[in-house]
């Protein structure tokens, strides 16, 4: 039987729904501008696992890495395209929303055919959870298989902020798909869309196996701030300028 897992639960994190994308060059991106800064933990660890800057700039994702600067991405699904860059050997590769797209079909075919549909959360749904604390900070989670997820999420105050992040968020699982990391994002998928929905982001996720060891346990945190300050656009225009320095070479010969 074929191994759905290929990486650490981690990468689960980041995961949500699939979107998609025109890639019409002639239409010019547009979305709302900020910043979100999200930290993995394993288990019960207070040192994060890795560490992510998203900078949202009007309908253009850049995804910085904190813990290791030379990775990077660009999102632009306007233009139907992610764009990966290593800044320590001066490439990158750009893949298409589509690629993108058909890879996730294509797995989720294989689960289907395979049995595996409850496993993998295809008809998980969301489930409200008592907020002890009274706050604006609401409770779901949503259960598959020997897995669950529950998110405290928080509100944002234009809804469009939510759409965008979870238009990234599905980008980057897709993303995840086609490399062969992370594992199947389906149940995240339907969690992601129902937060996109209420106007609504994660603020905090656990990802538990039931009955499982602590280890088995990842949360992530993640801030938002509803602008880009003048530091944000600067590293904007940096990776803009290494991404112009550096070389395209194919996705099989980009590895990092």
């Amino acid at each position: 039987m074929r191994s759905y897992f290929f990486m650490p639960l981690a990468c689960l994190m980041t995961l949500t729904s699939i979107a998609t994308a025109t890639e019409d060059i002639t239409v010019l991106p547009d979305g709302p501008s900020f910043r979100v800064e999200t930290e993995l933990f394993a288990g019960e660890s207070v040192q994060p696992l890795a560490r992510h800057l998203i900078l949202f700039d009007s309908g253009v994702i850049y995804d910085l890495r904190m813990d290791d600067t030379r990775e990077a991405a660009m999102y632009d699904p306007t233009r139907g395209r992610v764009i990966l860059l290593d800044r320590s050997k001066g490439q990158h590769t750009v893949v298409t929303t589509t690629q993108l797209l058909h890879a996730t079909a294509q797995l989720r075919a294989a689960i289907e055919q395979e049995g595996k549909s409850d496993a993998f959360g295809f008809a998980a749904a969301v489930t409200p959870l008592e907020n002890p604390a009274n706050t604006t900070e609401e409770m779901f989670e949503i259960t598959f298989g020997d897995y669950r997820y529950q998110t405290t999420s928080q509100p944002v105050k234009n809804i469009e902020i939510a759409l965008a992040y979870h238009r990234f968020a599905s980008l980057a699982g897709q993303l995840n798909v086609l490399r062969r990391r992370g594992a199947p994002p389906f149940a995240r998928m339907t969690l992601g869309q129902f937060l996109a929905d209420a106007g609504r982001l994660p603020l905090e996720t656990i990802l538990e196996k039931r009955g499982g060891r602590a280890k088995d346990r990842i949360r992530s945190h993640l801030l938002v701030v509803e602008q880009l300050s003048t530091n944000d656009r600067s590293r904007i225009n940096e990776m803009g300028r290494d991404l112009a320095a550096s070389k395209e070479v194919p996705l099989e010969q980009f590895e990092l």
